[in-house]
C-alpha cells in the first residue's frame, strides 16, 4: 500500500534519540495516520498501523515497540528556531494511551505538532516521501538521511555541518570518521543508488553522492558534509522555494558559524565535540617532591590556527594553567586521562 507522509520541514529540525528502523517505521506511520485529523483525540488501531510498517512483527511485539518508542519521543527536547531572538520548546503528544487488551492507540497532539503535520501548505516548505519506501530501508541512518533528502528534493543537494550531522543521527560518539564510512555511509549510499521493490526502474536518488568538506588547519578537520542528486521534477515556484530556502540555510550557516566545531545540546545549547574531556582527570609531576598532582581539564577549545587549547586545574594548588596541542591524538599522548 502506497501512502505519502507530508509533513512541515521543522520536524526534520528535531532529533528523536535512540529510535531503531523498527520504531521509526510505527512512529512515521502513526503521524501519517494522523494527517488531517487536527488536535481531536483519534483513536487507532495496531492492525491498521501495521499495514504501513514491519509486517513481521507480532501484534505484542509491535506494542511494546510503540511503549519503546513512545517513551524515547516523550524524553527528548523537541524544539527548533521560530526566529533568530526565539527557540520554542514544546512536546508533540498531549494525550498517547496505549490499550494492551484491545490493541488500540489513542492520540491527542498538541497544536504546535499540528501544524507541523497539517500546516504545512500555505509556505509550501513540507517533506514528503513515500511511507513504505522509508520503511524498507536498511538502517535508521539511512532514514534520517532519506529524510532530509527529500526535504530539498527539488534543489538535488544540501549541506550540513560535520558535527550536526552527528547529532542528528545520533552516530556513538566511539565512531571515528573511518567507522562512519564503513558502518553508515556505505550503506546509505548502497540503499540511495540501487533500485527498490516500488521502484525497480530507477533508484532512489539518481547520482546520489556524498562528500565530506574539510577545514583549514592542521589535519583539515571535517567541518561539513553535502549530499547531491539528481533533483525531481516540480512545479518552477516550489523549486524557487527550495533553492530560496537553501540560501538562506547557507547564510545561517556563515551567519552562525561557531568558533568551536560543535554539537546542539539537548536544550537548544551548543556542546563542543570535545566535551567527552573536559572533566577528567590528568596527573603531572610536581617538580618539588616529585609526585604526581591531580589535575582536572576544564576546558577546550579550538583555536584558529587548528590547534587546541587546553585550560586545565591543578586540584591540589587550585591554580589554573594552559596548554596547547597539536592534535586531538597529541592531547591524549600527553595526558594521561583518567575516568575519574
Amino acid at each position: 500500500m502506497q501512502e505519502l507522509t507530508k509533513y512541515d520541514n521543522k520536524l526534520n529540525l528535531l532529533n528523536f534519540k535512540g529510535l531503531s528502523k523498527i520504531e521509526n517505521n510505527l512512529f512515521f506511520a502513526i503521524l501519517t495516520l494522523l494527517k488531517d485529523k487536527g488536535t481531536q483525540t483519534i483513536t487507532l488501531n495496531m492492525y491498521e498501523i501495521m499495514q504501513y510498517t514491519e509486517r513481521n512483527l507480532t501484534m505484542v511485539e509491535a506494542i511494546n515497540l510503540t511503549h519503546s518508542a513512545v517513551d524515547k519521543i516523550i524524553k527528548t527536547a523537541c524544539r527548533f528556531e521560530l526566529d533568530e531572538r526565539t527557540t520554542r520548546f514544546f512536546t508533540l503528544f498531549e494525550v498517547f494511551d496505549i490499550d494492551n487488551k484491545n490493541l488500540d492507540i489513542k492520540v491527542k497532539i498538541t497544536p504546535t505538532f499540528e501544524a507541523m503535520l497539517n500546516g504545512v501548505w500555505k509556505e509550501k516548505q513540507y517533506t514528503i516521501f513515500e511511507l513504505a519506501e522509508f520503511s524498507e530501508l536498511s538502517s535508521k541512518y539511512s532514514q534520517t538521511i532519506y529524510r532530509l533528502c527529500k526535504q530539498f528534493r527539488l534543489s538535488g543537494e544540501f549541506i550540513m555541518r560535520w558535527a550536526d550531522f552527528l547529532e542528528r543521527l545520533d552516530i556513538p560518539q566511539s565512531y571515528a570518521v573511518a567507522d562512519i564510512d564503513k558502518r553508515i555511509l556505505k550503506q546509505v549510499i548502497k540503499d540511495f543508488n540501487e533500485p527498490t521493490v516500488f521502484n525497480p526502474n530507477k533508484p532512489i536518488f539518481k547520482n546520489f553522492k556524498i562528500e565530506k568538506i574539510k577545514g583549514r588547519g592542521r589535519g583539515r578537520p571535517i567541518t561539513h558534509i553535502k549530499f547531491s542528486f539528481t533533483p525531481e521534477a516540480g512545479e518552477k515556484n516550489e523549486v524557487q522555494e527550495q533553492l530560496r530556502e537553501l540560501r538562506e540555510m547557507r547564510q545561517n550557516e556563515i551567519k552562525n558559524a561557531p568558533t568551536l566545531e560543535t554539537r546542539p545540546g539537548v536544550f537548544g545549547g551548543r556542546v563542543s565535540h570535545l566535551d567527552g574531556f573536559i572533566g577528567k582527570y590528568c596527573y603531572f609531576k610536581n617538580k618539588f617532591d616529585g609526585g604526581n598532582d591531580s589535575c582536572k581539564i576544564i576546558n577546550l577549545e579550538n583555536l584558529a590556527n587548528g590547534k587546541l587549547r587546553a585550560t586545565i586545574k591543578n586540584q591540589e594548588t587550585e591554580k589554573i594553567f594552559f596548554m596547547e596541542f597539536e592534535t586531538l591524538q597529541h592531547l591524549k599522548n600527553s595526558l594521561k586521562v583518567s575516568d575519574q
